[in-house]
């Protein structure tokens, strides 16, 4: 019996996450970027795609993954998230924070307000260090 394509994209998806945790992390990202043809409106994969880009450090591929994940679905808090952290490694802080502030402006995130709480922790400890200093 056939798949459906529910049933295939969730296969695809299984099998690329296998091949991260087995370390084949070229494949996992290859198969993904194939797949990404047969299945360009799947959120969930631009997603996975865009978490194996920044596990690559391909910052620019993960922001580009993370943008089309948010564009189908505009409420996934793990990709505006994935965005985020993408942005800032990428060193473009502004954009970051933007992006931030787009989804908490329509959506409740405790993982977004974790991490302002994190962030202005560590600011506080750096502004000790350097009035000790």
């Amino acid at each position: 019996m056939a798949l459906n394509k529910t049933e295939q994209l969730n296969e695809t998806l299984q099998q690329a996450i296998g091949s991260y945790h087995a370390g084949q992390l070229t494949q996992a990202i290859a198969q993904l970027e194939g797949d990404s043809k047969r299945f360009p409106k799947s959120p969930k994969l631009w997603g996975y795609l865009g978490f194996l880009y920044s596990e690559r450090g391909a910052e620019t591929k993960a922001i580009r993954a993370f943008r089309n994940a948010l564009r189908l679905s505009p409420r996934s808090e793990q990709a505006s998230l994935g965005l985020f952290h993408s942005l800032w490694r990428a060193g473009r802080m502004d954009d970051a924070f933007h992006e931030m502030r787009r989804f908490m402006k329509s959506n409740d995130s405790p993982r977004y307000l974790e991490l302002l709480r994190d962030m202005l922790s560590e600011s506080k400890r750096a502004g000790l260090r350097r009035k000790s200093a």
